[in-house]
């Protein structure tokens, strides 16, 4: 390949351009900006492009100076491609392959019209507007979090970070003004070509939408509109269609599940073995239950409980009451003994990662669904553990309000928040306990020793591990 000045390649594959300009107080000053392209050829063509430019605007200028980068934001575009179009001014042929590349093709008129002939010394060329400086996308990025980790919980700041930081991957960390509607079609496209669902990518188009949202509102973005408008793909009501919701277990499923030979053979860990369990009798969430603490595990107005403190949302915030099908498996004999211990949560052992706490039991179930009980259905996971406690509960005509509570849902018609003593927890666990499957749970009594075990090994590996570093550090 043809050696072309200024091109690059970061460490994720892509081309970019090294450009080194000098900013509004003369400092000099370097920066990487991605082509949006692994084609060599590409790559090439838009860095001679660029190459072109630059020099031009350089030595047309009166007098002849160093232009700054904004000037060619236009040239910067991830989403440019190689030139198809043909011009030629002189015999008036104008050409173009498609309809984005006539939106190429009157790009490069512009161009060509704005490039001054050349004139005598006492004239000055047009000045094309600068675009205005801005923050680093990173830096709003962490202004953006702390203010909405007010009002979100942790989850869905992670969440968010992850979409922030596929932006970052593939542009890098430049200035928030330069983010225009062609740098959110590309990253569109990128997780398009990823065969992530539309719903989740008009949910990560939404968390985008409301950073650049806060940018505007707060004079970090100053072009005239926010970038992601327009961006979803489809209407949510032809999306739900496509894209149906996880469905709930039916009774030969349940009865496969929890068949005591199949279940206690590939499901050992305690949170392996407890959290469908619990799922079953409480409709929770899969991250609520994971990330419980060990004090969550208590009695509020005689009743046994599990208080979730956070979740999902706002509404996730509830207590439960514990089913006594779970209390007659050890659910409380096990809490009991990690409390005795002083472990902060009820499964100590779980690592707090980017997809939170509950994502190996996760998927060690679905290993479990699709390997050993052929379970093949997609909509079929841990989470339709939620579906089922719901369906059920909706069947047996159980009071709305209280199956809202329950599970943590929001509904318009009924508001409840977090739960207060008018609700009654005693109504709650009557209701809860109505909750019946058609198996026989004698055999899966939770085996408190083998957990005991599994704790005591997993503390003595964490101990050994600590001593390494302390030695290390020494040294």
């Amino acid at each position: 390949m043809i050696k072309v000045p200024r091109l690059k390649l970061n460490r994720f594959g892509v081309f970019c351009l090294r450009v080194i300009y000098k900013d509004e107080h003369g400092n000099r000053k370097e920066t990487l900006q991605s082509l949006g392209t692994k084609e060599p050829e590409i790559a090439r063509v838009l860095a001679l492009q660029f190459n072109l430019s630059h020099e031009l605007q350089r030595v047309t200028a009166m007098p002849p100076t160093k232009p700054t980068l904004g000037q060619f934001a236009h040239l910067l575009e991830p989403e440019a491609k190689l030139q198809k179009y043909r011009i030629d001014i002189k015999n008036g042929i104008y050409e173009a392959t498609d309809e984005a590349d006539h939106l190429r093709m009157v790009q490069a008129l512009g161009v060509i019209h704005r490039t001054p002939a050349p004139a005598p010394a006492q004239t000055t060329a047009p000045a094309i507007p600068p675009i205005q400086k801005s923050k680093k996308i990173s830096e709003v990025i962490a202004l953006y979090s702390e203010e909405k980790a007010k009002d979100n919980n942790k989850e869905t700041i992670k969440d968010k970070k992850r979409t922030y930081q596929s932006l970052l991957d593939l542009f890098g960390d430049i200035e928030i003004n330069l983010f225009t509607k062609q740098e959110l079609v590309s990253w569109k496209s990128t997780q398009l070509k990823q065969d992530i669902k539309a719903t989740t990518i008009n949910s990560k188009i939404g968390e985008l939408n409301g950073l650049f949202e806060y940018a505007l509102n707060n004079g970090f973005y100053t072009m005239e509109k926010n970038p992601c408008e327009g961006l979803k793909i489809g209407k949510a009501s032809k999306l739900k269609a496509t894209y149906e919701s996880y469905e709930p277990f039916n009774n030969d499923e349940l009865k496969a599940i929890f068949n005591p030979l199949t279940y206690s053979k590939r499901l050992k860990k305690p949170d392996h073995y407890l959290l469908p369990l619990m799922a079953l009798f409480t409709g929770a969430r899969r991250e609520e239950l994971a990330s419980l603490k060990a004090k969550n595990i208590k009695i509020i107005d005689d009743v046994w409980s599990i208080e979730i403190e956070e979740g999902k949302n706002e509404n996730a915030r509830r207590i439960v009451p514990i089913h006594s099908k779970l209390i007659e498996l050890g659910l409380l004999e096990y809490a009991q003994s990690i409390q005795d211990k002083q472990y902060p949560y009820l499964f100590p052992h779980l690592i707090d990662g980017a997809n939170g706490r509950g994502k190996n039991a996760g998927r060690q179930f679905s290993t479990y669904l699709r390997e050993d009980l052929k379970i093949e259905n997609d909509r079929k996971v841990f989470h339709s553990f939620r579906h089922t406690v719901i369906t059920r509960l909706h069947t047996i005509n159980s009071n709305k309000a209280h199956v809202i509570q329950l599970v943590g849902h929001e509904d318009d018609s009924v508001h409840f928040g977090t739960y207060t003593h008018d609700v009654g927890l005693k109504a709650l666990q009557d209701t809860i306990n109505r909750l019946e499957y058609d198996i026989d749970f004698n055999q899966l009594k939770a085996p408190l020793k083998e957990f005991e075990r599994f704790i005591n090994s997993w503390k003595k590996q964490e101990d050994r591990k600590l001593k390494r570093l302390i030695n290390k550090s020494i040294k």
